[in-house]
This record gives C-alpha cells, sequence and structure tokens, in this order.
C-alpha cells in the first residue's frame, strides 16, 4: 500500500520516534518534497495550455508493480496538475492525486498497480485548463491484441464505428450504460466499416467485455475471455439499433388536407344551405329577423305584444322587398371565395405524456386556417404514437370538427376583407339588411336608434345560430392515421416524421346532414419551434 505523505510528515520523524523517517526512506519521501518545494503553484491563465504524457504508450504492467509516470504541459511552467484513475482500477493507487510541473513542464507520479489482472486508465489534469488520458493493462499472465469487427445488416445510416473495452466485467452488467462510454473503458481504434477496431495491448486473464457503437443509436456488445499472451483475438460484435424513443417528443406536425373533392363539396353545400336557412332570404327573413329581434329584447313577451299590435312582420315585409334584401345570398357572396381562400392543412403539435407511455398531446392549432376557438372546440388530444423497427413513426386519433363554424369563419375573413370598415361579420349583416333606415312604429319607448339597435340585436342572434347549425349532441369529428419515415437524434429520439395520412371526416349534428368524407396527404413532422405547451 502507498502511504500519501506531504512536505510537513516528512519533517516530523524524530518527533515520532524515527517511524515516519523509516517510512519515508521506503516510500521516496524526499522526493515528493521537491515536487512540492520548487516553483509556486502557476497562477496565470491556463486556457491554451496543453498536457501529454511523456509516453502514450499503454502502461503493460504485472500485479502489484510500480512504475513512474510523467506528462509535459507546453508551455512549460509550474502548473498544478491532478491525477486521478477511473474504470475497473481494483486496488490500484497513486503515490498523490497532486503535483505540481517544474520548470520543463514535467510532472511525475508513482502508480501501483492493482493485485488483480484488469485495464482502467489513468488521467492528467491542468487544473482549470486541458487534460490527457493513457491506458493501463495490468496481467501476470502477459497481453494479447484485439481486433473487433461490428456486424450489422440493419438500413440506419453508419458514420465512424466508434467503441472500448471493458476488462473484469460483462456486457450484461453494463447493459443499463451502454451506448454511452463507460468511465475508465479501453478505447477502441476508430474505423468507417471496412477498417477492424482494434486494442493493440489488452490483459490476458479477466473477461473482456468489447462494444461497438456508431453515434449513440446503434451498438452491441460482445465478451471474450479467449486472449492468449502475445495472440491475437478476433470478436465480432453484432450492432442492433436502439429502439426510437419517444419520451421526449416535441413535434410541429402539418397534415395536407386533401378530402375527396366530391364529398367535400357536397358537404360544405350541405353546410352553407343549412346556414343560410338560418338567415333566410327576401321571403323568410323577415319572419326570422323579427323573431330574432323579439328573443334579443330586455322583454320579449312586451316586444312579441307590441309588434303583434302595430303589424311590424308587415312592416318588415315590406323594407326586405323594398330592398330586396337577401341574407343568404349575403353570405353565399362571401362564402365561396373565403373557403377558396383558406389553406389545405391541418396544424398542430406533439408533445410527450410523461405518465402515458404509448400516447402523446396533440395540441390542434388549425384546421384549414381556422383555430380551435373559432370552432368551438378543444385544443388539446390525446393520441397514440408508437415507432417500429424500421424507423417508422405512426400517430392516430381524432379531432372535433364544426363545418358550419368553418365556413361561417371562412367568410367572415372575406368579408371583412371585402368590407374593410366592418368590425365583424354582424356589421356586414346590419348594412345588408339596412337597420339604420328600419322603421317600426308604435313604441313610445323605442325610436329609429333603438330599433337599429334592436335590429343589430338581431342579426347577433341569427348568425350565432347560422355559425351553430352543425353544432349537435354528437360533434363533426377528424380521424386520422398518419405513418412515415421517421427522423431521429444521435441517441435516437425521435424528432420527426415525413410521410402520408389518411382519415375521414364525420359530420351530421344539429341541422347538417349526416356525411362521411375520406380524407388523406402528406404529412410533415419537425422539432417544434417554441417551448412546451401547457
Amino acid at each position: 500500500m502507498l502511504l500519501f505523505l506531504n512536505r510537513r510528515a516528512c519533517s516530523v520523524g524524530a518527533a515520532l520516534l524515527g517511524v515516519v523517517a523509516a517510512l519515508a526512506a521506503g516510500t521516496g519521501c524526499a522526493e515528493s518534497d521537491a515536487d512540492l518545494s520548487g516553483p509556486l503553484p502557476f497562477d496565470g491563465p491556463v486556457d491554451d495550455a496543453t498536457i501529454a504524457f511523456a509516453d502514450e504508450r499503454v502502461v503493460a504492467i504485472a500485479p502489484g508493480e510500480e512504475v513512474d509516470i510523467t506528462v509535459v504541459t507546453d508551455p512549460p511552467a509550474a502548473y498544478p496538475v491532478s491525477w486521478i484513475l477511473s474504470g475497473q482500477t481494483l486496488d490500484a493507487s497513486l503515490s498523490r492525486t497532486r503535483t505540481i510541473a517544474d520548470e520543463n513542464g514535467r510532472a511525475t507520479v508513482r502508480m501501483r498497480a492493482p493485485t488483480q489482472a484488469t485495464a482502467y486508465v489513468l488521467r492528467a489534469r491542468i487544473e482549470g485548463g486541458a487534460s490527457a488520458t493513457r491506458n493501463v493493462a495490468v496481467s501476470d499472465r502477459g497481453f494479447g491484441r484485439l481486433v473487433v469487427t461490428p456486424d450489422y445488416d440493419g438500413e440506419r445510416p453508419v458514420g465512424i464505428w466508434r467503441g472500448g473495452m471493458i476488462a473484469g466485467t460483462t456486457c450484461d452488467a453494463l447493459a443499463d450504460r451502454l451506448p454511452n462510454d463507460p468511465e475508465g473503458s479501453i478505447a477502441l481504434s476508430e474505423g468507417d466499416g471496412g477498417t477492424p477496431l482494434t486494442v493493440e495491448t489488452a490483459p490476458v486473464g479477466p473477461n473482456l467485455a468489447i462494444y461497438v457503437r456508431s453515434g449513440h443509436y446503434m451498438w452491441g456488445c460482445s465478451d471474450t475471455d479467449d486472449l492468449e499472451a502475445n495472440g491475437t483475438e478476433e470478436v465480432a460484435v453484432t450492432i442492433i439499433d436502439k429502439p426510437l424513443d419517444t419520451s421526449g417528443v416535441a413535434l410541429d406536425v402539418d397534415l395536407e388536407f386533401a378530402p375527396e373533392a366530391t364529398g367535400w363539396a357536397a358537404t360544405l353545400t350541405a353546410t352553407e344551405e343549412a346556414m343560410e336557412a338560418v338567415l333566410g332570404d327576401t321571403t323568410t327573413g323577415p319572419s326570422l329577423l323579427l323573431a330574432a329581434m323579439t328573443a334579443a329584447s330586455p322583454d320579449p313577451v312586451a316586444f312579441g305584444a307590441t309588434a303583434a299590435t302595430n303589424g311590424w312582420s308587415a312592416d318588415l315585409d315590406a323594407h326586405f322587398q323594398a330592398r330586396t334584401i337577401d341574407l343568404s345570398a349575403t353570405l353565399g357572396s362571401y362564402t365561396a371565395a373565403g373557403l377558396a381562400a383558406l389553406p389545405s392543412n391541418l396544424t398542430g403539435r406533439l408533445d410527450a405524456l410523461v405518465d402515458a407511455p404509448g400516447f402523446v398531446q396533440l395540441t390542434l392549432a388549425t384546421v384549414g386556417g381556422v383555430t380551435p376557438s373559432e370552432l368551438n372546440v378543444p385544443a388539446e388530444y390525446t393520441v397514440a404514437l408508437e415507432t417500429t423497427p424500421k424507423d417508422v413513426a405512426k400517430f392516430g386519433g381524432s379531432v372535433f370538427f364544426s363545418p358550419s363554424r368553418y365556413v361561417a369563419t371562412a367568410a367572415e375573413r372575406e368579408a371583412l376583407t371585402q368590407n374593410a370598415t366592418a368590425s365583424d361579420f354582424v356589421d356586414v349583416l346590419v348594412e345588408a339588411t339596412a337597420c339604420a333606415e328600419l322603421s317600426l312604429t308604435g313604441d313610445a319607448t323605442c325610436d329609429d336608434t333603438c330599433i337599429a339597435a334592436r335590429c343589430r340585436a338581431g342579426l347577433v342572434t341569427m348568425w350565432g345560430h347560422a355559425r351553430a347549425a352543425s353544432d349537435g349532441t354528437i360533434p363533426g369529428e377528424i380521424l386520422m392515421q398518419a405513418s412515415g419515415a421517421a427522423d431521429y437524434d444521435d441517441f435516437a429520439s425521435l424528432t420527426g416524421l415525413t410521410g402520408t395520412w389518411i382519415g375521414q371526416v364525420e359530420v351530421g349534428g344539429g341541422t347538417v346532414p349526416s356525411g362521411v368524407v375520406p380524407v388523406e396527404g402528406v404529412v410533415v413532422a419537425t422539432p417544434a419551434s417554441s417551448g412546451p405547451t401547457g
């Protein structure tokens, strides 16, 4: 066992009845004194300084053997150098863990090998700066050479093969640490697939676990204890793909929205007709508006009685006829252009659910450019997500959908584009109905300004009902199944996919006829452009 003695301990030999003096003579204490009594520790910058072992070959020694090991710094200076052993070090030890480089930039430590065969790494580091490593192999039966060949028949791109050797353990014991490089492993030479990987000096005796990886998304490990002294052992390592990891998924998704044309056109037509029926034309519009004005008034019973007493139904008929007011036509004039202007995609974001493996949260952003709030549907849904051994990613689920609110949003946007002074679609309806010109007499408490306001309130009610024409006990829904080639990072974390999706739009709530429209398109998922949702 090596003793860790400092300068002060060596100076008190007489006081301790000569015991420390005797020990110092046996452990080279005077040499250690010289290390610490030289130049003062360097207190300048170390950013550009380098450090290297004077001999970079593997330290091949017998159990229990001692050896002095030296590093050299550049530029030379009195840098403090820290030393550490890592890996399967067993009972190996160092004479000290910190030395001071001399005026030539050299620092030396004595290492004692463990009492059993193994392999590990000695690291030296300029404190606060660069470091260097030197491999150590320990055996009383000699040393041999390993030639390692990766055996991979998968489809992932192979870059550079890298790996390492760990003595005195097994691949099973290392399984939870791979494909990361276990601390203190002896690095294999690197190869591009055509050149075997090697360890030139490996200890004979202990089991050797040899792992190989490309990046961190494919790897393998093989055990051998057949190495012979001065011999060469050929080791084949079967490489497998790391399963794609979806635990940290955060993806923006864009699904091309391409419904079957005939069915989709029929659905939109049926939806628009249901909405137009709520607004009415020249013939039905007067009674619909009067009913809406009554419902929106502060006292519907009193308003209805006043309307009946004063013949407001006839007055509204005359108002509509004189001005050829047709609110269904007004809606239609904006719908076609508005629908054509909407983008043909469905967008959202997929985020991992920590407590629900196999599922992710889909936060819906838009359906054809229309937001969940405009559709009056939830924004968040739980959908399934899986990956296959062939690096295919799949997700599937459904989102709610309101055809009438979709059509209404398209019409609203187009109407506001064409009517710059309007603040909302009701303003457009008010102008089309000529509410400011509506004259309904007989109510002393409500003059023309009041009647115009009640006309607008009635149109607010009518438009609200039109927007909700497809709302019902069973909401509309878009079902989806997406599948595509997965993108992944160096650790096999899913970072995207490109493929196709199929599904259907199911409608039939409210006054919109039931229907199922097939839909398909391209799907693309990419790393999320913002932080986590929610």
